[in-house]
């Protein structure tokens, strides 16, 4: 809850790789976006075993890039709840 915002999550990002040790990302009410959580997600390290990107004001379009970013991670849980998410949004992250 810190309201880091996009640009916020641009600059985790770029830190993410080199936190080889990680293994929870509580990002929950930081107004990421769909563009931030994105980019949060596109460079997870191998170790993250468990997301919160709960009420970021995801949408549908954020699920999808979410998804995108997230196949083949092995990430066992992600948090998404208040995220005005679609049943569409559903399907496709069930996929991921």
């Amino acid at each position: 809850r810190n309201a880091i915002g996009s640009p916020g999550a641009m600059a985790l990002a770029v830190a993410l790789p080199r936190l080889e040790m990680l293994r929870e990302l509580l990002l929950y009410s930081n107004q990421l976006g769909p563009q931030g959580a994105a980019a949060i997600c596109e460079r997870l390290p191998a170790s993250l075993t468990a997301l919160d990107l709960g009420s970021n004001h995801l949408g549908d379009a954020g699920a999808k890039a979410v998804a995108a970013q997230l196949a083949g991670h092995g990430l066992r849980e992600l948090h998404l709840d208040y995220n005005e998410l679609g049943p569409d949004s559903a399907d496709i992250l069930m996929e991921a």
